[in-house]
This record gives structure tokens, sequence and C-alpha cells, in this order.
């Protein structure tokens, strides 16, 4: 399907050109990071896991006290965006703000949160890395512990995560993960981590303070679908490092194979056979899994 459209931005539901919309430099989302996001993903004019996106906003919103309109018009706002963008397939980042304050950091002289929908064209990995893989290393930025801050929050502050993609950069990596301090592993910067081991899916579990990732959701469910253990736990990068194979899942990336892990190959050095098996299923059936715009 032809993809013609055009960049936009909405913000609390007035519709901008993405280059001319703005929101005011005393918002705290822009002062401090003090916002969350979602990003989703527009598969052929329907959103990618849409119910479960919004069901996380929404749980990111009450706990760090940012006002929601209704669902309804959340939803409204939404899919106005997309179809003012006229475009069939993208990406969509979704943010709420916590509104304009003065420079404190007091949250309770803001006001005025914004709901900002921007849809644009969506840049995925190539093809050849699905088959050759990913190279990523270990990061040296420990992850923020979960008693500091619970990152099942979608927070708009992503400098821990930055820092570490700072490492994947001077390393000409393609992702970076990242541990606690005692070395177990919760994510990568932007995706989560998954192992195969015989007949075994591992997966870092949430009280590492990784994200709840949705795809990660679906990719488990599928798993289980298809016989596999499903284990979460607490790992270190050794155990991914000699599982039989390694992907990351993402609302971007889908399933894609990790072949390296600094050094060390994983397994045959291309994608692996379970591996691939769930990718197929989830990209067979991914519309499934979508709400219609219209």
């Amino acid at each position: 399907m032809e993809n013609a459209g055009r960049e936009i931005a909405s913000i609390n539901g007035e519709i901008f050109d993405i280059k001319n919309a703005k929101i005011s430099v005393l918002d705290h989302c822009f002062l401090y990071g003090d916002g969350i996001f979602e990003g989703l993903r527009l598969i052929n004019r329907k959103v990618l896991l849409h119910k479960e996106h919004m069901q996380r906003i929404y749980q990111s919103a009450a706990v760090v006290r940012i006002p929601m309109a209704p669902e309804k018009e959340y939803e409204r706002q939404l899919f106005a965006a997309i179809k003012a963008s006229n475009l069939n397939s993208g990406y969509i980042r979704v943010v709420a703000t916590r509104g304009i304050g003065d420079l404190g950091i007091n949250p309770k002289k803001c006001s005025g949160s914004k709901l900002v929908i921007i849809v644009t064209s969506l840049k995925l990995y190539p093809e050849e890395l699905y088959e050759k893989g990913l190279k990523i290393i270990i990061a040296g930025t420990r992850k923020i512990p979960y008693a500091s801050f619970d990152c099942g929050v979608k927070s708009c502050n992503y400098l821990n995560n930055i820092m570490a993609t700072w490492e994947l950069i001077d390393k000409e990596a393609d992702e970076a993960i990242m541990t606690d301090e005692k070395g177990i592993v919760s994510e990568a910067t932007v995706d989560n981590l998954f192992g195969i081991r015989g007949n075994t899916l591992f997966t870092p579990s949430l009280d590492t303070n990784c994200l709840p990732g949705v795809t990660r959701a679906k990719i488990m469910e599928l798993a289980r679908g298809q016989g596999m253990e499903v284990a979460e736990g607490r790992y270190t990068s050794r155990e991914f490092m000699f599982a039989d194979e390694v992907f990351l899942t993402g609302t971007g990336a889908g399933i894609i194979p990790v072949t390296r892990i600094d050094h060390h190959v994983i397994g045959t050095g291309k994608m692996g056979h379970k591996s691939r098996k769930l990718r197929q299923e989830y990209e067979k059936r991914i519309e499934e899994f979508c709400t219609p715009v219209d």
C-alpha cells in the first residue's frame, strides 16, 4: 500500500505540520523531562497493540500524577491525528507533559498538561540484520535501581539510556545491554532482551527494573503457544552469551536476533531456528494484533 502522507503533530487535538508544532519552554516536560510517552507502530492504517499501549500510558500517568483525558478522548485524538497525516504505515509517538510551571521543580505549580501525538514515517532495521543479527555490548552505565525510580514508567527522562547509547556508538555496536551494580541484566537501551536455551525462552524479570514491554508480553504469549517454556528471572550477561539464541524485542524492531555480545559469538552466528519460528509467527499474525484506524 502506498505510503503517501505528511508528518504531523497533534497538541491537545489541534493538528500542526510537525515542524510548526510547539510547546512552552516552561513546560516541565521540556525543563525536567517530567512527562511520559509511548511509541506505537502504524501498519496499513492499523495501530499495533493499541489497547496495551494505551493501558500502559495511563498506568504511567497514574504513577507520576500527570492528568490524562478520558480514554475515549485519548483515542479520538489519536485516530484523528493518524487520519490527518494520511500515512498508511509509520511511527506514532504519544507524549503527555506535566504542563507549564516555573523554574522550580514543584509539580503542583504546573497546569495545562499537553497530550502530544506525533505521526511520522518509520525507519526499520535493514532486513539483512534480521538474518546476520546485531552486535551488542555490555554497557558500563548501570541501570537505575528500582528503589530510585520505577522504569516501568516510560518517562521522558531517558538520560540513563542515552549515556549507555554513547557507549555503543563509541564501540560501533548496534545496541547495549544494561545491568545493575551486581551484573544482573535488565534490558537493552530501547528493547527487551531474550535468550533461548534448549526449549526454554528466558528474559529478565520485571524486578530488574526493565520496561514491561508490550511486544515482550506478546512474544512470551506466542512462545508458550509454540510449546516453549517461558522463564523470567535474574540473569547475568554470561548466561546470555552462552545461550543457544538471543534476540531483542520492541515496537519498531519486532523480533531481531543478536549474534554477538562483546566479542562472543552467539550460537551459529546467525538467526537461530526458534527465534526465526517466533518471528515468522509474529509477523504473520501482526495485523491480528492491530486496531483499525477507520
